[in-house]
């Protein structure tokens, strides 16, 4: 595989969940990417994301989930490109099951 890069380095984060009633809880989660590999014109670019929502765990391997998560990628550098730089975010539902 050409052009692919990988990065073994640090992400930082930070977790909680509340529980509200029976098998529901909010949930929330920050992480920080600070030592990312540059990435074409963006100059030692970071990455930072949230996410906050509503779980509920109708089974003891089975959970459902709706929030919101934002996801930003900025640079260091002033001079890097500003169209590279950009913030993803919006609601999301899901679910999953764990064994």
């Amino acid at each position: 595989m050409t052009g692919v890069q990988t990065c073994a380095l640090p992400i930082f984060i930070a977790k909680g969940r509340v529980g509200i009633y029976g098998p529901a809880y909010l949930f929330g989660q920050a992480a920080l990417s600070p030592w990312m590999t540059s990435v074409g014109q963006l100059v030692d670019p970071f990455g930072k994301e949230l996410e906050l929502g509503l779980a509920v765990d109708p089974l003891p391997s089975m959970s459902l989930r709706a929030g919101y998560r934002s996801y930003w990628l900025d640079s260091a550098e002033t001079l890097s490109d500003p169209s590279l730089r950009g913030q993803t975010d919006g609601f999301f539902i899901g679910g999953g099951l764990r064994w």
